[in-house]
């Protein structure tokens, strides 16, 4: 999915966590539309 470059585990893990955070907002925001138009 997604190779870190070596010698740098800290960037690539950073990398890592802001691309769930933006899977998981937009998750969260399709659910938050679907609950408004309820």
């Amino acid at each position: 999915m997604y190779e870190e470059p070596p010698g740098k585990p800290e960037r690539a893990l950073i990398c890592q966590i802001i691309f769930d955070g933006s899977v998981v907002l937009r998750a969260m925001s399709r659910v938050f539309h679907e609950v408004k138009r309820l």
